[in-house]
């Protein structure tokens, strides 16, 4: 097949019609733009704030598995993949499945952490849930003298 820009042989499956792009392309894609979506991924190296888990944002450019979706959330953006993303009706019930513990929570601590500013956390502190986690995003926690 000859693109103009470049060639390339392609099997039948991986083609369509130009008549039926617009239809194709809105059967591949899971958020299209402006779709409100939330994180259920945490990525702190994100620039210039970290994204973290619930974080709720627009999808100014949509994708699928090989290609992510490019998502604003006002304080970063980023791109993620369609498995890391739900829609913003979603979240409640994604929410309830994902976690362990929710937001206002009551929490003990296993561990001590000595380097928490401003004071050490100690194991047997109590604390809140103020920001939901699993086993690849922290939870938040406040326990007063230090998170």
């Amino acid at each position: 097949v000859d693109f103009g820009h470049t060639s390339a042989n392609l099997q039948p499956k991986h083609l369509c019609t130009a008549a039926d792009w617009s239809a194709k392309l809105e059967s591949m894609l899971q958020f299209s733009i402006g779709d409100r979506v939330v994180s259920l991924v945490a990525k702190p190296g994100c620039k210039p704030e970290p994204l973290m888990v619930g974080d709720e944002g627009v999808v100014t450019r949509p994708g699928n598995d090989t290609n992510p979706i490019f998502v604003d959330f006002g304080h970063t953006s980023a791109n993620l993949q369609p498995k890391h993303l739900c829609t913003a009706a979603d979240w409640s019930a994604k929410l309830e499945s994902m976690l362990q513990f929710s937001i206002g929570d009551r929490v003990v601590s296993l561990v001590a952490k000595p380097g928490c500013k401003p004071e050490p956390l100690m194991v047997g502190d109590e604390g809140v849930v103020t920001r939901p986690g699993n086993d690849t995003n922290p939870i938040f926690v406040d326990f007063g003298h230090t998170s």
